[in-house]
């Protein structure tokens, strides 16, 4: 490092770099404003009455170049945010889907058990007089879990007789529905999604169709 002595001259002294300006920190209203305008949610009138000034003030401040950078900061603020967020993660998403895809799971074979447990039929190993249902022993597959009850109605009649329809039994479409969708939503997250309906292992060979898995839920749990 060159130190300057008495003996040179001024010009050739080496000078030191000049301090670095500290940036002036936006006002308190402005970076409020630029918050909003970073979310991209409110027009520039809605942002001003936030913030409490005109709508052409605001128009203003976007023009300048430190207002801008300010709205870039908390862009990229509100970025890390949502990569931090529990569900930003793809190991969670898929986390959350196996939970969820169980709980599913577990509906379906809630019914299953207790639609076997009231159709064992008089006779057999396991009935339970006080449980059975001949209604239910009656209806094919209710033993799958994937088979509903509708609601029983009551009808009166024009002499104002009352009486209970019998109860309709029907797949329940809206649950195998959703467990498909969530075992898609796997599938598509951890990359093994080939085509519709179609789970494939790490050496790409198909592992188990939709219909195949349904299938094996009714086998499983004691479906014809």
């Amino acid at each position: 490092m060159l130190v300057p002595t008495e003996s040179q001259p001024e010009d050739e002294k080496p000078r030191l770099p000049a301090p670095k300006k500290k940036k002036k920190s936006l006002p308190t209203r402005q970076i409020q404003a630029a918050i909003l305008v970073a979310e991209d949610k409110l027009t520039n009138e809605k942002i001003g009455d936030r913030v409490g000034v005109s709508k052409r003030a605001i128009e203003k401040w976007k023009k300048r170049p430190e207002f801008a950078e300010e709205v870039e900061r908390q862009k990229d603020i509100w970025r890390k945010r949502v990569e931090n967020s529990r569900f930003a993660l793809r190991h969670r998403r898929i986390e959350a889907l196996d939970d969820l895809a169980a709980r599913q799971m577990f509906v379906m074979q809630d019914r299953a058990t207790r639609a076997t447990v009231a159709t064992i039929p008089p006779g057999e190993e396991g009935h339970e007089p006080e449980k059975y249902d001949p209604e239910l022993a009656a209806v094919p597959g209710i033993r799958s879990g994937l088979i509903v009850r509708t609601r029983r109605s009551r009808v009166t009649t024009k002499n104002g007789e009352t009486f209970t329809e019998d109860a309709q039994y029907e797949v329940d479409n809206g649950l195998s529905a959703e467990f498909r969708a969530t075992l898609r939503q796997i599938s598509e997250e951890k990359g093994e999604l080939v085509h519709k309906g179609e789970l494939t292992g790490k050496d790409g060979a198909p592992l188990l169709s939709i219909e195949m898995f349904r299938q094996l839920i009714v086998i499983a749990n004691g479906g014809d």
